[in-house]
């Protein structure tokens, strides 16, 4: 996996590529779309599309795009270094969490350099989940660490202030819904 510290660029190992400039009908036009698996969490207008990113050093990277109507919010990455079909709760323990999440601080460590910031974060420190690492950028910001709620580590890609203003258009929206 690559991206570009100047312009946001992701380059993925199956070669799918990801600008700032990729809207929802640059998505659906391109050949990776039919390889997405949309979804959402009942929060329209944001919409979901999960995808194989390709191999890494055995593993298969599991991107998901975000948009919000026709922009492009994030992107997140995330891996299974114990995968089994069907999936099974025992597999997601603390300590795989804990390998997982130096796996991808290990791939913004390659990709990106020394990060600008450690972010405190609530977790288990003896086993690493206490800091994100976070880069900002021009273009946006990338950040590497574990959700304990969501129970996963993951890479997370935004661009500008996107994801803000999606949150806080959608609170605007919920909340003139709900006076009615």
């Amino acid at each position: 996996m690559f991206i570009d510290q100047d312009t946001g660029r992701i380059e993925l190992p199956n070669g799918f590529v990801v600008t700032p400039a990729l809207d929802k009908s640059g998505f659906k036009g391109s050949a990776f779309f039919h390889l997405a698996t949309p979804y959402d969490y009942g929060t329209p207008p944001f919409q979901w599309y999960r995808l194989e990113g390709g191999q890494l050093d055995g593993h298969m990277l599991t991107i998901s795009l975000c948009f919000y109507g026709k922009t492009l919010v994030s992107v997140h990455g995330s891996i299974n270094l114990y995968p089994t079909t069907p999936p099974r709760w025992e597999d997601g323990t603390i300590e795989i969490q804990s390998e997982e999440k130096r796996f991808l601080d290990t791939l913004l460590l390659d990709a990106l350099g020394d990060p600008h910031e450690r972010v405190p974060t609530p977790g288990d420190s003896d086993l690493g989940l206490d800091y994100a690492l976070s880069y900002s950028y021009p273009w946006g910001n990338a950040w590497s660490g574990y959700d304990g709620r969501a129970g996963f580590a993951s890479i997370v890609v935004t661009y500008g202030s996107r994801l803000e203003d999606a949150q806080h258009d959608f609170r605007k929206r919920s909340q003139s819904t709900w006076r009615r």
